[in-house]
């Protein structure tokens, strides 16, 4: 609160104007209306820090099959997850890659091209996640033409440096 300022220069000459900044969020130093995830807003005498932020999620599908590169598929799609308010996985945005995108993907929206948000309304990080659609019970089936299962083998996810990352292994040989 500041209480009895001046409302004269000492020249008698009338003071026309306070206004108020805010410098820095702790260690964070204000600038251009930011400060770390905080935007910072001032209306008169009121600052408001609204905390926010975005994120990418970004990663790659690992195949793990040395030998039997022709089993893949031509594309994946991948899913982006997040938990909803119950805890419970929603898939926000979906991609589908393939070679060309040298089986790399980076997610920078949702499906209705609103920017994936850091915290919930409640000031929580949100946490996401991808998977591949189409594996039942982590294993990934590749069928003939017939619709008979040729082969199956394992899927899991990791993180490493920041990047989900998609792993397929197939077994040894099981195309007899």
């Amino acid at each position: 609160k500041f209480e009895n300022l001046p409302k004269y220069c000492d020249d008698g000459t009338k003071l026309s104007v306070y206004s108020v900044r805010e410098v820095s969020i702790g260690e964070m130093e204000v600038a251009a209306g930011t400060a770390g995830d905080y935007s910072v807003s001032v209306n008169g005498f009121h600052i408001t820090n609204k905390l926010g932020g975005t994120v990418v999620v970004e990663g790659e599908k690992v195949w793990d099959d040395a030998g039997k590169e022709t089993l893949r598929p031509e594309t994946i799609t991948v899913n982006l997850l997040r938990n909803n308010a119950l805890g419970t996985p929603e898939i926000l945005n979906t991609k589908e890659i393939s070679v060309v995108d040298e089986w790399q993907f980076t997610f920078t929206t949702d499906a209705e091209g609103k920017a994936l948000e850091k915290y919930d309304p409640d000031g929580n990080l949100y946490s996401y996640s991808v998977e591949e659609a189409g594996v039942s019970n982590g294993l990934y089936t590749v069928t003939d033409s017939d619709g008979n299962i040729s082969h199956q083998y394992s899927v899991s996810y990791s993180t490493a440096d920041g990047k989900q990352k998609i792993h397929n292994t197939i077994p040894g040989d099981d195309s007899k």
